[in-house]
Parts: structure tokens; C-alpha cells; sequence
């Protein structure tokens, strides 16, 4: 993997998230520079400018979970009402409902730094 200076990482190993405690995913999305996760994408995510639960509910033909299949993305900023999303190279605005909603699994990449053993 490459940071954000284009140096490569090994990864070492990955820790899972608990998606049912926000603040342990805020915690591991700021320590360790982001989180990997999968969503269980709803139809009406598709061509949106930011991620939302549809207001007819996540139960509803555009909010139904994977309805547009598995996803995954880079989670790499996460703040009380927003999380920051990385999607085909995009930058994409998702709410906490959403993530909430959507979010199937969350890992945390830990890799060594260069001379480190």
C-alpha cells in the first residue's frame, strides 16, 4: 500500500472494527490513517453526490441493503455527522445513517515502517 508521500508499505496485519460502537471507528479511522470497509450498497447510492439513507427508509427498493451489490471503500476521515469516503477514486460525502445502514465490515491496515523489524 502507498501513503499519502507515494512511500509503499507492507502490510503486517489488520485488526476489525466493531461498526456497532462509532467511536471505536472514529478512534481506528484517525490512528491508523483511515479505515478499509464493505457496504452493503443500496440502489439509491448509485450517481448520488453524497450517501444518505433514501427517506423512504433503508427497507424501500432504492435503500434496500446490497440492492447494488458489495462495495468496497477507503474511509479516511470520519466526524460526528459525516464520514469521508474514497469510492473509484472519489472523494464522497456519507452520513452516519448511512454507514450505519450499509456498512457490512470495517479493518484497520497496520503496516511496518521501513526499519523497523
Amino acid at each position: 500500500m502507498e501513503d499519502a508521500a507515494d512511500l509503499n508499505h507492507t502490510i503486517a496485519a489488520f485488526a476489525s472494527v466493531d461498526l456497532k460502537r462509532l467511536d471505536l471507528v472514529a478512534a481506528a479511522a484517525y490512528l491508523f490513517g483511515g479505515l478499509w470497509n464493505r457496504l452493503a450498497a443500496a440502489q439509491g447510492l448509485a450517481g448520488a453526490n453524497s450517501w444518505d439513507v433514501p427517506s423512504s427508509g433503508n427497507t424501500s427498493v432504492t435503500g434496500l441493503r446490497r440492492s447494488w451489490g458489495g462495495h468496497a471503500t477507503h474511509v479516511p476521515a470520519f466526524s460526528p455527522r459525516l464520514i469521508g469516503v474514497k469510492t473509484w477514486q472519489q472523494d464522497m460525502p456519507a452520513t452516519i445513517p448511512a454507514f450505519a445502514a450499509y456498512a457490512d465490515e470495517a479493518y484497520a491496515l497496520i503496516s511496518r515502517t521501513s526499519g523497523s523489524s
